[in-house]
């Protein structure tokens, strides 16, 4: 997750001991189509 936090992929928020991980879906969408792309 941590990786994909670093891409721009998700957002990762700490709470306490835990975090907690929200995918961005703008930037998902942007990787399938480049993904497609090739």
């Amino acid at each position: 997750m941590r990786i994909l936090a670093d891409a721009g992929l998700v957002r990762a928020q700490r709470i306490g001991k835990f975090t907690c991980y929200k995918r961005i879906d703008a930037e998902l969408r942007k990787l399938g189509r480049d993904l497609a792309n090739l």
